[in-house]
């Protein structure tokens, strides 16, 4: 992935809910978000499978990074 992310040059950060947000606001493990940096807003989010069917949320949100961000 960092590759992908330095040779297209992509601004990349991460969040992580301190134990007083309450984590709330997150969901469980298998879930991406897109975040547009400019505003810190969801832009996208993706609730992945647990269970491991299918795509990634990963994935999912790199073909959505790919198809509407780049």
């Amino acid at each position: 992935m960092e590759d992908w992310i330095v040779t297209y040059d992509i601004p990349v950060t991460t969040v992580r809910a301190t134990p007083a947000d309450g984590q709330d606001w997150l969901a469980r493990r298998a879930t991406a978000y897109i975040i547009e940096l400019a505003t810190m807003k969801v832009v996208w989010k993706h609730e992945g499978d647990i269970f491991g069917v299918g795509d990634s949320a990963a994935k999912q949100a790199i073909d959505e990074i790919k198809a509407n961000y780049l």
